[in-house]
């Protein structure tokens, strides 16, 4: 009897330990992608992606008709600061909404603009069809600020 008891306590502290653990890991990704329209339709834009520290830019061909033609460029790859993890989730945290909308149908070529975060479970979504939104613009302020050529700049 002694010896189950001592096996469930041990137990129990072994699940508490775990679930602490796992309460105390943060996740932060985000996704920036900008595809083009008409005559930009197949040409390559500036992607970046932030997987919790490391930011990687590339250029990337996101849009064609029949095959994708063009490879993939890697910029560079930085490493992603905490402040601006915490500046984007101040941006973002008092947003009601999840997903986000905007288009300039008057605008037959262009961009389309996809911004991606999630931060620990939630997720926000933005798809501007040569549209505008100004919490999309701050975040995009914040990546520019790791972009080091004027020509790799979003937005």
């Amino acid at each position: 009897m002694n010896r189950t008891l001592s096996r469930f306590v041990f137990l129990l502290f072994l699940s508490v330990c775990h679930y602490t653990v796992a309460q105390q890991t943060s996740t932060f990704e985000l996704r920036y992608i900008i595809c083009g329209m008409g005559s930009n339709l197949g040409n390559r834009f500036p992607v970046v992606q932030v997987s919790n520290n490391q930011l990687y830019l590339t250029n990337e061909q996101n849009s064609w008709i029949g095959e994708k033609s063009l490879l993939n460029d890697t910029i560079h790859v930085k490493l992603f600061r905490a402040s601006s993890i915490d500046s984007i989730q101040r941006i973002l945290s008092p947003l009601t909404d999840s997903s986000f909308y905007d288009t300039d149908p008057m605008i037959m070529s262009g961009t389309i603009n996809y911004l991606t975060v999630t931060s620990d479970e939630r997720t926000w979504k933005f798809t501007l069809h040569n549209g505008f939104d100004e919490n999309a613009k701050k975040i995009v302020s914040i990546l520019n600020t790791y972009i080091e050529k004027k020509e790799n700049q979003l937005w």
